[in-house]
Parts: C-alpha cells; structure tokens; sequence
C-alpha cells in the first residue's frame, strides 16, 4: 500500500501515524456510531447514498490502517494450524495484535491452544456447547447465536483461555459479525 493511501486512511478515522492498534479500533468504532442510520448527530446531514460512501471509506481505512500494522501490509493470513511451528512463531509474537486484526475466533483458538485446553475442555468448565465454540472459533456467522448470546459466549471464552482484555475480544467479535450479517 503506498503511504498517501496510508496517510489519507489515518485522517479518515481521525488518527495520527502513530496510532496504537487499540486507538485505531476506538476511532473506527466512533466513526460507525457517527455516520450509522439511526445516529442523531449527522441523519439530517447525509442522504442514505452519501452515508453509505462515508460508511465504505471508514470501513476501508480501517482494514488498511490494522493490515498495515498488524502485517506490513499483507492481507490478513488464515488461522495457522497448531503444528506448523513457524507459523505458531510469528503467531506468538503478534498474539496481542489477533484479536483487532479481523480474527477473533483465531486469536480465541490460539489462546486455547497455548493454554492447553481442548474444546471439550472449554465446553465442559464453561457449558457452553461445543458446537458453539467451534462456530465460535471458525468464525461460522450464519451458524451462531443472537448478538447478546453470542457476546456472552464469546465474553466467557475469553476469560478461560486467558485473554487478556475479554470484553474487547467480545466487543470485536461481535462488531464483526455485525458486519458479516450486514453484507
């Protein structure tokens, strides 16, 4: 991506170049709130085509902006097996950047994996089924539950395979799949 791109995508969401990643999904969740539907502040502004474009453009600089933290500007890779151990070696060294780079349910399989837990495992201390987990951790959004059950589920999760910030693991997931049921 070349950096004029870069540079128009930090001033989109409202940041400086030196932005954390944890800044930059604050931005972009403020952003949506701003130029949603049902937001008070700008609906007499913007007719539903400009709201739209606005909606795209934050959206877009958002995934720009973390791709290019998270991953040098790469598109975001699928979740690495447990036994390719180079893989895992790259994993472990941006493991704080999983859960805000548009994988969740990998950062969530991650955890578990390292802290040596099974999915029945998690099903059985949590009660939550493991058909759900898994969906859960696949990121299946056509298989899982109403948004507050799932941000319960994926909130609990968290906190047993030691996330350490499970409400934000929680309130990304479910953003994205917010944004899976809207496509």
């Amino acid at each position: 991506m070349d950096s004029g791109q870069l540079k128009k995508d930090y001033l989109i969401l409202g940041l400086e170049p030196d932005s954390s990643l944890l800044d930059v999904e604050r931005a972009y969740q403020e952003k949506r709130k701003l130029y949603d539907i049902d937001s008070l502040a700008t609906y007499s502004l913007f007719d539903d085509e400009d709201r739209q474009m606005k909606l795209s453009d934050i959206q877009n600089a958002y995934r720009n902006i973390v791709q290019h933290l998270a991953h040098g500007g790469a598109s975001t890779p699928p979740c690495p097996e447990a036994g390719d151990e180079e893989e895992q070696g790259r994993t472990d060294q941006r493991e704080d950047t999983l859960e805000i780079n548009g994988q969740p349910g990998c950062y969530l399989k991650k955890l578990r994996e390292k802290a040596g837990l099974s999915i029945r495992d998690v099903a059985d201390r949590t009660k939550i089924g493991r058909f759900q987990l898994e969906n859960i951790e696949d990121e299946r959004f056509d298989k899982l539950p109403a948004t507050v059950y799932l941000r319960g589920f994926v909130l609990e999760f968290a906190r047993m395979v030691g996330a350490p910030d499970p409400a934000g693991v929680a309130g990304v997931y479910v953003e994205r799949f917010r944004d899976e049921k809207r496509v």
